[in-house]
C-alpha cells in the first residue's frame, strides 16, 4: 500500500465526524465490536459502590431473583421452565420497575411473560453463568455463589449488565425485527445520552443520529400498507433504548410523562447514575 494512502487513511479513521456526532470512526468501531477494550471511549466508573447499585432497577430485579434462588438452594419451576407464582409476586413486591397493567389491576401476574422486566430478569440469571437448571430446578453456580456476596456486588453488577447487553436476545422483548436493532450500538446510543443529555429531549432526537451512524438498520424493517420502514425503526428504538435499557438501569430522569404509546412526547435527561456507573473518555 502506498505510505500516503496509509496516512490518509489513519487520518481518517481518527478524525472527528459530524455523521458520528464528534466521534471518530475508529472510536465508534471500538464502542461497536469491542465495547470496553482498553482502548474504548466507554469504561466502568472506578467508584462504583453500595449507594449507586442500588438505584440500578434491573440489577435490583436479577439481583433479589439470585438472592431467591440462594435461598431456596433448588428453586422448583413451573412444568413450562419458568418462574412459580409465588416467586413472581415476590419480585413483583419490590417494584423496582413499574409495571402500570399490573399495579392497577387491568392485568394479573399469573405467569412469567405477564411482566417483561421479571422474565428479562430470569432469562439475564440463566445466561450469565451464575444459575443452572437441572431437571426443572434452578439453583447457583459457584460463580454465582460467589458473586452474591456482598464484597462482590459491584462484579455481580459487572455479569448482569454485560449478559443483558451481549448475551441476550433483546428482539425477546417485543414484534418488531429479530434482528439487534439498538442492542448492536448500544454502547453509542450510551455515547449519545452521555453527550445529549443534560436537555431534555426525546427518544427521536437520539434514534435520528442512531440511525445516521448506522443507517443499515433502517434495512430490517419492510414497506408494509400502515408504517414507514423509518416508523418502524423510530417505535423499535423507543422501545429497546427507552422503555427497556435506560428506564431499567435508571440512566434517565423523565421530565414529561409519556402519552400512551407515544414516546415522542415523553422528554428525558440523563440520570445522575449514568455518570456514577460509567465514564467516557
Amino acid at each position: 500500500m502506498n505510505p500516503i494512502d496509509l496516512s490518509t487513511r489513519i487520518l481518517i479513521g481518527n478524525t472527528p465526524d459530524d455523521d458520528y456526532c464528534g466521534l471518530s470512526p475508529n472510536q465508534v468501531h471500538e464502542l461497536y465490536y469491542d465495547t470496553f477494550s482498553a482502548n474504548s471511549s466507554l469504561q466502568f466508573h472506578p467508584g462504583i459502590d453500595d449507594a449507586v447499585l442500588d438505584q440500578v432497577p434491573f440489577f435490583r430485579l436479577t439481583e433479589a431473583l439470585i438472592h431467591i434462588i440462594r435461598r431456596e438452594q433448588l428453586l422448583k419451576l413451573t412444568k413450562k421452565g419458568a418462574l412459580t407464582k409465588k416467586v413472581l409476586e415476590e419480585l413483583f413486591s419490590h417494584k423496582y420497575i413499574p409495571e402500570d397493567l399490573i399495579a392497577s389491576g387491568i392485568s394479573k401476574l399469573t405467569r412469567e411473560d405477564d411482566c417483561v422486566s421479571i422474565a428479562n430478569a430470569s432469562i439475564v440469571a440463566q445466561n450469565s453463568g451464575l444459575v443452572k437448571k437441572v431437571a426443572g430446578k434452578l439453583s447457583l453456580t459457584k460463580l454465582g455463589a460467589r458473586l452474591c456476596a456482598p464484597v462482590n456486588r459491584v462484579e455481580l453488577f459487572y455479569c448482569i449488565f454485560l449478559t443483558f447487553t451481549q448475551r441476550i436476545n433483546w428482539a425477546y422483548n417485543d414484534l418488531y425485527t429479530e434482528d439487534a436493532v439498538a442492542q448492536l450500538g448500544w454502547a453509542y446510543s450510551m455515547y449519545l445520552l452521555m453527550k445529549y443529555g443534560d436537555q431534555e429531549r426525546n427518544i427521536d432526537f437520539y434514534a435520528e443520529r442512531f440511525l445516521t451512524a448506522f443507517p443499515d438498520f433502517i434495512n430490517s424493517f419492510p414497506i408494509d400498507a400502515h408504517h414507514t420502514p423509518k416508523e418502524m425503526f423510530l417505535h423499535c428504538y423507543g422501545i429497546r433504548t427507552l422503555d427497556r435499557f435506560f428506564e431499567w438501569f435508571g440512566f434517565v430522569d423523565n421530565k414529561q410523562p409519556r402519552k400512551f404509546l407515544d414516546r415522542s412526547a415523553c422528554t428525558f435527561t440523563s440520570s445522575e447514575i449514568l455518570g456514577k456507573i460509567f465514564v467516557f473518555d
